[in-house]
């Protein structure tokens, strides 16, 4: 697999990992959050190898935050830092894709704007 097409690939498994934590956590089952952390660490990692991330500590604290919500049951912070990791990640795949240039300008305004 070429590394663009990795990228993608990987890119598509955590933002699935991180839709099904928001929405889990809507319907309050801690026990099925908690499985899809596990599988979204694994798969930051690779989307950080095959899309050149690099550092990966903001996502490592996000991924934290998420683990500290699932702790506490609070479903609101489990929603919010879901959609701060995702939105830290797309931002960081495109500025990457982009040749380090405003990733705003290669992310889709709908998509930008839902994760507002």
């Amino acid at each position: 697999m070429s590394q663009v097409h990795s990228c993608g690939h990987f890119s598509n498994l955590t933002t699935f990992e991180i839709e099904r934590i928001r929405e889990f956590a809507e319907k309050q089952n801690a026990e099925i959050i908690d499985s899809h952390i596990s599988l979204l660490e694994k798969n930051i990692v690779d989307v950080g190898l095959s899309c050149g991330l690099g550092d990966l500590s903001e996502e490592n604290e996000h991924l934290s935050n998420l683990k500290a919500g699932l702790k506490e049951k609070n479903w609101a912070k489990i929603k919010q830092e879901a959609k701060f990791l995702e939105k830290k990640i797309i931002l960081k795949t495109a500025k990457n894709y982009n040749d380090g240039e405003d990733p705003l300008a290669v992310i889709p305004s709908r998509l930008y704007d839902s994760l507002d």
